[in-house]
């Protein structure tokens, strides 16, 4: 199984070895924690991010060092349990016999991190402080390991012979049963007791007795709380989409090895072999496997200016966000005085987000065909780079200035309310007729709350336009830094305007320089949201081009994009006429 799979390394945490040995236990997962360095980004799981999968029953297996050979236990036999609270992912595993070296590593302390294999089902990528953080809100687990590597820090494994599975929220209790029960053990292991052992012994058990009483009624009242925190959440909306099965609550596994050789098959042939009919899903062609998924998704972020700057989700259905008509306010209210509601509304308001379907196709020789996906890594590299690019162009474009007519609603299209835009004077129709007036009044017309943080999106011939701005002493206005001398040194790495980042996107993703058009839009780009959905498919035409032995690949693609809040941008507009 090709999933991903991340590492947890135990920080501090006491590895205790009960008498027996019977029983694995400890933290899977912790949520709210970013991983080490490594991957290339950021990477924090939140919480309730496994509740579905564990809800939805999926099978879930126990191994040593992801190992499939070396099974710990398994969900489905209730070998292994796994329960989610506020704070973490946790596991017990019952050990088979045989595991003496496991029992003795993880006692030594050679074995204390632990593990877990995954399958993304919704995602968030932004931007903090410069890093690219990813936050994983919805995965389906696949398994969890006993490992040597570390991922992510804060995760515990031990040993230990009860059935009730360790709450950090009261170490000192935890810590008096253990220290009780191994004092009755000394007793009992006596070979003769008086009436003052018995006394003790009978003192140690009703302590006991008083804690576990104690621990049961915390866990409890957690459960009640989480189940409470349930019922104030609304009611999703859960349709059949890509990766799931025909009931609705498991997920079709696309990394599976029968999936992919199937999934290759396919694309030399355009056969779909029966098992491969089993596991996809979809008229419009075949799920490709996580790993070319994986690499897609990759290749268009890297290219795709707007990805790179927007919030990134993936949902699973249709989305209707509620946002507000305008910014609000508040009052202050006597004592016992009557409280005036707020003055923006959510009714009138609403962003939907859908999925158009955007498509790519490529033709080759069936026998380059043939030949180069013989060898998959080979295949996946020339299908993600070629397709990438021509589905990023298309995407590009619409998250731009996307109309929402058959394709996404792009930022010049629905950033700005009216009290937010700025237009230029009487007869400054072109970009070239912009003055730096113009520039700082956009600025202003966004207010100071939404400014921290925001940055100018323009097209590359706006960009052009600025910077040829000069004084009446002929200097350039735009100095990109001290550094610099007027355009001799051009444009840094990372320009700025009025002291915010400029982010420049192709003349022909943008409107076109005409009278009324919006030449800038101005705010943060984490109020513009690219909903996907869903994974990407690929159909395999093989008879179309039979005549000249050629073979034709499309893949389809669904994405949506919204400003979810329009008055978070100023618009900079050309004058009407």
């Amino acid at each position: 199984m090709n999933s991903e799979i991340r590492s947890l390394q135990s920080t501090g945490a006491e590895l205790r070895m009960s008498q027996d040995g019977k029983k694995l236990a400890g933290v899977a997962a912790r949520y709210n924690v970013r991983s080490k360095p490594g991957l290339g980004f950021d990477e924090i799981i939140m919480p309730g991010a496994f509740d579905r999968s564990l809800e939805a029953g999926d099978d879930v297996v126990a191994l040593f060092n992801h190992d499939p050979n070396q099974i710990l236990g398994r969900r489905d036999s209730g070998t292994l349990r796994i329960t989610s609270d506020s704070e973490a992912l946790r596991f017990e595993v019952d050990l088979p016999e045989h595991r003496a070296d496991l029992r003795e590593l993880v006692a030594r302390g050679d074995i204390r991190e632990m593990s877990f294999g995954f399958v993304v089902q919704d995602d968030t990528w932004n931007n903090e402080d410069g890093q690219r953080v990813r936050h994983l809100n919805r995965v389906r687990l696949i398994d969890i390991s006993p490992v040597v590597e570390a991922q992510y820090p804060s995760t515990s494994v031990s040993l230990r012979n009860n059935a009730t599975m360790t709450t950090p929220n009261n170490p000192e209790l935890f810590a008096e049963l253990r220290n009780l029960t191994n004092q009755a053990h000394t007793i009992l292991d006596q070979e003769t007791r008086n009436a003052e052992d018995q006394q003790k012994l009978d003192r140690l058990f009703a302590r006991v007795d008083e804690i576990e009483s104690a621990l049961n009624e915390e866990r409890n009242s957690q459960s009640l709380a989480k189940a409470d925190a349930l019922l104030d959440q609304p009611t999703k909306i859960f349709t059949r989409s890509a990766g799931y099965d025909n009931v609705g609550n498991r997920y079709t596994d696309r990394d599976s090895d029968e999936y992919r050789a199937s999934f290759w098959n396919y694309m030399r042939t355009g056969d779909r072999d029966q098992a491969f009919r089993a596991m996809s899903i979809g008229n419009d062609g075949a799920v490709v496997p996580t790993d070319l998924e994986r690499m897609l998704v990759e290749k268009m972020q890297a290219l795709s200016v707007m990805r790179q700057v927007a919030t990134v989700q993936n949902w699973d259905s249709n989305r209707d966000l509620p946002v507000e008509d305008a910014l609000g306010s508040a009052a202050w209210v006597a004592e016992a005085g009557t409280i005036t509601p707020v003055d923006a509304t959510f009714d009138s308001s609403s962003v939907s987000f859908r999925a158009y379907k955007g498509s790519a196709s490529v033709s080759s020789s069936s026998e380059w065909m043939s030949d180069s996906l013989s060898l998959t890594g080979g295949a996946t590299n020339y299908l993600t780079t070629v397709l990438s690019k021509r589905l990023t162009n298309l995407f590009e474009a619409a998250y731009v200035n996307g109309d929402g007519s058959s394709k996404p609603t792009g930022i010049f299209q629905g950033a700005g309310v009216a009290g937010t835009t700025h237009t230029c004077g009487s007869g400054d129709t072109a970009f070239s007729n912009v003055t730096g007036d113009d520039l700082i009044d956009t600025a202003h017309a966004l207010s100071p709350q939404y400014r921290n943080g925001a940055a100018w999106i323009m097209s590359d011939s706006m960009v052009k336009a600025v910077r040829k701005l000069k004084t009446t002493t002929g200097e350039y206005l735009w100095k990109p830094s001290d550094r610099y001398s007027d355009i001799a040194g051009g444009l840094p790495g990372s320009p700025t305007i009025y002291g915010y980042p400029v982010i420049t996107v192709d003349d022909s993703y943008a409107p076109a320089e005409a009278a009324s058009a919006r030449a800038a839009v101005f705010g943060n780009m984490s109020n513009f949201w690219i909903a996907d959905r869903g994974a990407s498919s690929v159909l395999v035409d093989p008879y179309s081009g039979a005549a000249s032995d050629s073979v034709t690949i499309y893949i389809n693609r669904r994405t949506d994009s919204h400003v979810i809040l329009p008055e978070a941008f100023s618009v900079l507009k050309l004058a009407a006429s």
